[in-house]
C-alpha cells in the first residue's frame, strides 16, 4: 500500500469512526460514552445490602491503593504495578471501573480493546470482588457494564477473559453469565495453564444484557 492509499485508508477509518459517535483514545477507538459517569446500581439482590447507595465509576488514580487489600485478600487475583493501572486508565479510562459503598471499595474491573487476527475485541484483563460482597449480583453487574461497553465499538465482535484452569468457581460463574471456553493456553501462568472464555457480544437490537444473580462465591 502506498503512502497516500495508507493516508486516504487512516481518513476513511477516522470518519466510519466519528460517524458512530467514538472517540480516539490510546490504542484504539473507544466508545465516547458519556451518558454515564457514576451509576447507582440498582440490582444488588439476597437483602443483606440496600438496594440504594452503592455506586460504580470510573476508576481514579487514588482508587489504586484502596484496591490493594482486595487484591491481596484474593488468591486468584493477580497484583501488578502501580503503572499497569495507570497505563489502561490512561488508554481505555470508560474500561476501568469500581464500584464503592460508601465511600468503600466493593470491587472493580479492568478491561480494554485489544485486535487479533479476527479483529478487534474486548478483553477483561481483571474483575474481583470483595469477599463480603461476593455472591450479591455485583460482578454480574460489572461483567454486563463492559460488555456493555465493547458492545459501542461496531468493529468489536466478542469478549474474552482468561482464567486459572483451576479455578472452578470463576469458570462456572463466566459459564453462567454466557462465556465458553474457546481454547486452552499451556504455561500461561506459573502454577497452571489458562483458559480462554469468550462470549459474543450482544448489539442494540439483541437480547438485553442479563444480570441473573450469581451462584458462585468468587465474584
Amino acid at each position: 500500500m502506498s503512502s497516500s492509499q495508507q493516508k486516504e485508508s487512516t481518513t476513511n477509518e477516522k470518519a466510519n469512526f466519528k460517524s458512530q459517535n467514538l472517540s480516539p483514545v490510546g490504542y484504539l477507538w473507544i466508545p465516547k460514552s458519556q451518558e454515564w459517569n457514576v451509576v447507582e446500581l440498582k440490582t444488588v439482590t439476597n437483602g443483606a445490602l440496600p438496594n440504594h447507595g452503592m455506586f460504580m465509576r470510573l476508576m481514579k488514580s487514588q482508587d489504586i491503593d484502596k484496591m490493594q487489600p482486595i487484591i491481596s485478600a484474593c488468591k486468584w487475583t493477580a497484583n501488578f504495578p502501580r503503572n499497569y493501572y495507570i497505563n489502561y486508565m490512561q488508554h481505555w479510562p470508560h474500561l476501568c471501573i469500581v464500584a464503592e459503598l460508601k465511600g468503600k471499595l466493593c470491587g472493580y474491573t479492568l478491561a480494554k480493546l485489544d485486535r487479533g487476527m479476527e479483529g478487534v475485541f474486548g478483553h477483561i484483563s481483571a474483575v474481583t470482588i470483595k469477599a463480603e460482597f461476593r455472591g450479591r449480583n455485583l460482578g454480574s453487574r460489572l461483567m454486563a457494564q463492559m460488555e456493555m461497553e465493547f458492545a459501542k465499538v461496531k468493529e468489536a465482535k466478542y469478549v474474552d477473559l482468561f482464567v486459572k484452569e483451576t479455578n472452578k468457581n470463576a469458570i462456572g460463574f463466566y459459564e453462567h453469565l454466557g462465556y465458553e471456553i474457546h481454547r486452552r493456553i499451556p504455561f500461561y501462568y506459573d502454577d497452571c495453564d489458562a483458559l480462554e472464555m469468550r462470549k459474543t457480544l450482544a448489539r442494540a437490537h439483541d437480547t438485553p444484557i442479563s444480570c441473573n444473580a450469581e451462584k458462585t462465591k468468587n465474584s
